[in-house]
């Protein structure tokens, strides 16, 4: 494709000794390039050009006009401009409610510490994730400081964070989504060191649709709010060296606490 108010560039674009070896590690594990295009930045309005053939150039159309972003869109993803809008997500919209919590939460981790572990108090804690999941499917979902502290309190707890893992899969699902925007929520409003768990979850989440500077950003969010969370550490270490989603998804186990998405009928997605 060639777009006649854009000239073509002389030569070939940069970096086409590495192209080539990549195509070469490709062709070697059976994968086929099918096409090798450059450009200096993923923008709309961008100039790109081929590789093997020097005709073949253009510009970037805008990604948020693309048949890729409607998609997206459509299944409740929420796209970025760039990194840094994509990070300001995670930073609270009101700090004075941050802190608000910082107390309530503290005694209700107190009461955690102190708590005896039953299959009443786990079904209690799955309970409270499992409403809002269905909550904040609907329009403008609302949650109080003692909900977002109760929330909190229940992701402190490793087995009802293990089943929250599974909502991150069918990977760009509905459920999916939903999911994240309650990580979303409570990363915002979670003091640290409880804000860990549902920014490693957020984190897990981005990790299995193939999201990787999110991934990186909410792990990153969760080792800043406790720098000895093991999980978040784990699957940061795991992005970093390149180990695909799917090997880690086994990671997610609903245990005792049973399914937190209700299933829908054949052939569909459940939706709560």
């Amino acid at each position: 494709w060639q777009q006649p108010e854009h000239p073509p560039h002389p030569g070939r674009p940069p970096h086409l000794r590495l192209v080539e070896r990549l195509t070469e590690a490709f062709a070697a594990i059976g994968r086929k390039v099918g096409h090798a295009l450059w450009t200096n930045e993923v923008r709309g309005g961008q100039p790109w050009r081929c590789y093997d053939d020097l005709d073949c150039h253009g510009l970037l159309p805008d990604e948020r006009e693309t048949v890729a972003a409607a998609v997206m869109v459509s299944t409740g993803a929420v796209t970025f401009d760039s990194r840094e809008e994509l990070a300001a997500q995670l930073r609270p919209d009101d700090p004075a409610a941050v802190e608000r919590c910082r107390p309530l939460l503290r005694a209700a981790m107190r009461d955690f510490e102190a708590t005896v572990p039953t299959k009443a108090a786990l079904e209690e804690r799955a309970a409270t994730v499992r409403e809002a999941l269905v909550r904040v499917r609907r329009p403008d979902p609302a949650f109080t400081d003692e909900e977002i502290v109760r929330l909190a309190q229940a992701l402190a707890d490793t087995q009802v964070r293990d089943a929250c893992l599974t909502t991150a899969v069918p990977p760009r699902s509905e459920s999916s989504f939903a999911a994240e925007r309650l990580w979303f929520e409570l990363v915002r409003r979670t003091p640290e060191p409880e804000r860990a768990a549902p920014a490693t979850l957020l984190g897990y989440s981005a990790y299995q649709r193939g999201e990787g500077a999110l991934a990186n950003l909410a792990f990153d969010n969760a080792l800043a709010a406790d720098p000895g969370y093991l999980l978040a550490a784990l699957l940061r270490r795991c992005l970093e060296h390149g180990i695909a989603p799917d090997t880690v998804r086994h990671l997610g186990c609903m245990g005792e606490v049973g399914p937190l998405v209700a299933p829908g009928p054949p052939g569909r997605e459940g939706i709560p």
